[in-house]
């Protein structure tokens, strides 16, 4: 299932395309100069192939590189026939491309998936830092909370950003900041006393440490 979920997220077809062209030369260079033993070639091409382009380009490769393989050893290049030893020599050609695929692939699967990883840490890192250097720096609290908000907002690539003030007595909520993204309408002057009730699901999920995103068309009008 991970291969496949692999072959639905890679975009390369241009390159995919070229792959499997260059591995079709491949074929004709061999054969035109009858190099003797050709799968070591397109072996190297195969792996070659899977790190740069993943399992699309793999698959598309390793299917050529075994049909060359068919043709090669088979009995007058007939793509079916073989003696006992080229059947052989087909089938270990077949068991090698499967496991070049499998493990080379999930190779650059992992390696990725490092990348990845890494790459958002840094993320995190650089977005603390952000937030770090606006606190120490020498400006208004008003402004520095509203920069923090942008920070936050930007990172979590949202609409707006708002810190929140609840009167547990008066059972209300009252905007006290907020940061709107370019194009964004402020809803500032919409949160002023807002019945506890109406943000108990958001309450309940941050007490708890989740996070609550909240849908484009939520009504904030109250009586």
């Amino acid at each position: 299932m991970k291969i496949l979920e692999a072959i639905g997220r890679d975009k390369n077809n241009k390159w995919i395309l070229l792959m499997g062209l260059l591995q079709v030369a491949a074929c004709a260079v061999i054969y035109w100069f009858n190099i003797y033993n050709p799968n070591i070639i397109l072996f190297v091409i195969l792996s070659a192939v899977l790190v740069q382009f993943g399992y699309k380009a793999g698959i598309l490769c390793g299917a050529i590189a075994f049909l060359y393989t068919m043709f090669y050893f088979s009995i007058d290049h007939s793509f079916w026939y073989f003696d006992d030893v080229n059947r052989d020599k087909v089938l270990v050609v077949a068991f090698g491309i499967v496991a070049n695929v499998f493990i080379v692939g999930r190779l650059k699967d992992r390696m990725e998936k490092t990348n990845q990883e890494r790459l958002h840490q840094l993320e995190i890192a650089t977005t603390l830092n952000r937030c770090a250097a606006e606190l120490s720096a020498d400006r208004k609290t008003y402004a520095a909370i509203y920069n923090l908000l942008g920070i936050i907002c930007n990172y979590f690539h949202a609409d707006r950003s708002y810190i929140f003030e609840i009167d547990y007595e008066k059972q209300i909520v009252t905007n006290t900041s907020e940061y709107a993204a370019d194009g964004v309408s402020s809803q500032i002057d919409n949160l002023q006393e807002v019945p506890l009730s109406v943000i108990d699901v958001w309450l309940e999920r941050f007490q708890k440490g989740e996070v609550y995103y909240i849908g484009k068309r939520i009504n904030f009008s109250h009586s």
